[in-house]
């Protein structure tokens, strides 16, 4: 028989081996996190699923409402991408903050800690902690 018909069927098995191999090694993804904060994005709780306990999340500020004591965040890639226009409507998901501390300015980015609770209103992002990346 012909080593060259045994010898390339078998590295090509081992080659696939490894590839395979290096897959299953890899941990499974998480939401993107922004390196330094290790908060995850505005836009990885459009469908928080069993996301629960106390999380941080990175969002630029889209607008206020004082007398309900909330804000709403976009995420920073959108606010990026969108500009000013994020704020009236560019961004596809705007995440509600319940916060009682003071209101933060609209533009301003911000590393949120808290938990989401699903209330009358839907899903709100109960803010424990507000502070800038």
């Amino acid at each position: 028989m012909n080593k060259a018909l045994v010898i390339v069927p078998v590295a090509s098995l081992v080659l696939l081996g490894l590839v395979v191999a290096t897959r299953l090694a890899k941990p499974a993804k998480q939401p993107a996190a922004e390196r330094g904060t290790g908060a995850m994005m505005v836009d990885d709780l459009k469908r928080p699923g069993r996301l629960s306990g106390s999380i941080k999340v990175l969002g630029v500020v889209s607008g206020t409402d004082r007398d309900r004591a909330r804000f709403a965040l976009v995420d920073k890639r959108e606010a990026v991408t969108c500009g000013a226009a994020a704020f009236d409507g560019c961004a596809g998901f705007q995440l509600p903050v319940s916060w009682n501390g003071s209101m933060p300015r609209v533009g301003q980015e911000l590393v949120v800690k808290g938990r989401i609770e699903n209330t009358t209103e839907g899903l709100v992002f109960v803010a424990s902690e507000v502070t800038s990346p």
